[in-house]
């Protein structure tokens, strides 16, 4: 089977080494969110048809393929909750600047518009960065 938009399937393997790094330093919970999202963003992404698909627009959507999308929505905000959560509890250090930096950057990338040929690209970054910030986040 090929993929439709493999840049965007194969960028959620950054999630592999923020959930080791989480094992690593007894951060279960963490861990725990990052392998949820790294499954069910691969599947979704690995099934879905071409193109943006946001969790309110889910009409061209197959039940199994809105269930991980649902899922990998429900993730991928834990994440950044728990993620703003650390940057404003830990103590302020060079890895917390730069994944305040990331996340700015992440955002923009987030709210940029896409269009079906863009997408892989530009979704595939946003995951290249959520990855980093929140490497960075759990080794600082």
């Amino acid at each position: 089977m090929k993929l439709k938009e493999p840049f965007a399937v194969y960028t959620n393997f950054i999630f592999l080494l923020p959930f080791y790094f989480a094992l690593i330093k007894n951060e279960y919970f963490w861990a725990l969110i990052i392998i949820m999202l790294f499954i069910f963003s691969t599947i979704f992404h690995f099934s879905k048809p071409i193109g943006a698909v946001w969790w309110h627009k889910t009409k061209s959507l197959k039940n199994f393929q809105k269930i991980f999308l649902w899922i990998d929505t429900l993730m991928a905000s834990s994440l950044v909750l728990f993620n703003f959560y650390v940057i404003f509890h830990k103590i302020f250090s060079i890895e917390i600047l730069l994944a305040i930096i990331l996340a700015v950057i992440a955002f923009i990338i987030f709210l940029y518009p896409t269009k079906e040929d863009k997408y892989n690209i530009i979704h595939g970054i946003w995951h290249l960065i959520s990855g980093v910030i929140t490497l960075l986040l759990i080794i600082g």
